[in-house]
């Protein structure tokens, strides 16, 4: 399965911003994460319309996080990235001519509840805090 690039920069960004109270620039943030200012503003750009981060324009601007990190759950930001670990049958199963008889589904859509089950348990603050353990 690969993992889109938007959404592990998102994460990064995320944990960045999680370590600085006041607003941090574009700039700043873009040599941080080693990314492109362009491809960094586009991935501000879907974590302000999930209302994870805010912007402020102008020379003292920059971005900052909404909320606490302990309440930015990596599901919410798969979501405002548009990322999706959900098996294609599942999402549109009522197009797939295989869906009755298939013998694969419940086990995509075990891993499917498995992916999910883990992106909404795990927090910005488990990144920042090393609390994860390895697989």
């Amino acid at each position: 399965m690969k993992v889109p690039t938007n959404f592990r920069y998102a994460i990064r960004m995320l944990v960045a911003l999680s370590e600085h109270q006041d607003l941090v620039n574009t700039t700043q943030l873009a040599s941080a994460l080693d990314v492109s200012p362009l491809y960094l503003r586009q991935i501000a750009l879907e974590l302000k319309k999930g209302r994870l981060i805010k912007s402020v324009k102008g020379a003292r601007g920059g971005y900052q996080l909404t909320k606490d990190p302990a309440n930015i759950t990596i599901a919410q930001v798969a979501k405002s990235m548009g990322s999706s670990f959900i098996p294609h049958c599942k999402q549109n199963y009522k197009a797939c001519r295989h869906f009755k008889t298939c013998k694969t589904k419940n086990f995509w859509l075990g891993l499917k509840n498995q992916i999910d089950g883990f992106l909404n348990s795990v927090t910005i603050k488990d990144i920042i805090s090393d609390n994860m353990q390895g697989f």
